[in-house]
């Protein structure tokens, strides 16, 4: 049974709708890879699906498509082997678009970026009022002796000051078991953290 999931939307400045998600047999195999299908401005139907990703040895998850300041748009997913969150990598490629086929999107080969292994990832970027772009990432920890299972994750921040080409890892506080991060900015250079936990399912926040 083919699964989708992990939806992601993103608009384009032209008003065009990017929706972009993981599909294979199942999470976590090495045949999951990134999809995207764009809903041209004034259209009533998606284009096609096109595929974004090419690693037939990792599950590539988590789609994240980011408008940088300077026009140049950017796919980032998670890519790990089998089903081992802790060895997850993020891969950051560079998405075209097609003049002539408004349905069109490629993605570049890419790269892996410098942050730590068990990196993931599922909400927007934001750029800081400095410029610095903010990569919202749970971290995947393994305890010694024990297989990953989730409860000691931690919230952090990928930023990167150079516009995508190295990133530094900075560890949200109290936020052990905490995933899902989505930061908001709240102006005056103050961002707002939401996120859950995977034990007991609460949203939290926390200002900064």
């Amino acid at each position: 049974k083919v699964q989708n999931h992990a939806a992601f939307l993103h608009f384009l400045p032209n008003g065009a709708l990017i929706c972009a998600w993981f599909g294979g047999t199942l999470e976590g195999k090495s045949d999951i890879s990134i999809h995207a299908s764009i809903l041209p401005p004034g259209a009533a139907e998606w284009g096609p699906a096109r595929l974004l990703s090419f690693d037939s040895a990792r599950s590539e998850q988590n789609p994240v498509i980011f408008t940088a300041p300077d026009g140049g748009l950017w796919l980032f997913h998670t890519a790990q082997p089998s089903g081992n969150q802790d060895e997850c990598r993020i891969r950051m490629a560079p998405l075209r678009l097609d003049s002539a086929d408004p349905t069109m999107i490629t993605a570049g080969e890419g790269r892996l970026i410098d942050l730590p292994r068990g990196c993931f990832i599922r909400a927007p970027l934001v750029v800081r009022e400095d410029g610095a772009w903010l990569l919202p990432i749970f971290r995947c920890i393994q305890r010694p002796g024990q297989k990953w299972n989730g409860s000691h994750d931690t919230a952090n921040v990928g930023v990167s000051r150079d516009n995508g080409a190295t990133w530094e890892l900075e560890e949200v506080p109290a936020s052990i078991g905490s995933v899902h991060m989505s930061p908001v900015d709240l102006g005056g250079g103050r961002l707002a953290a939401f996120y859950r936990r995977w034990l007991d399912g609460p949203i939290m926040r926390l200002v900064d």
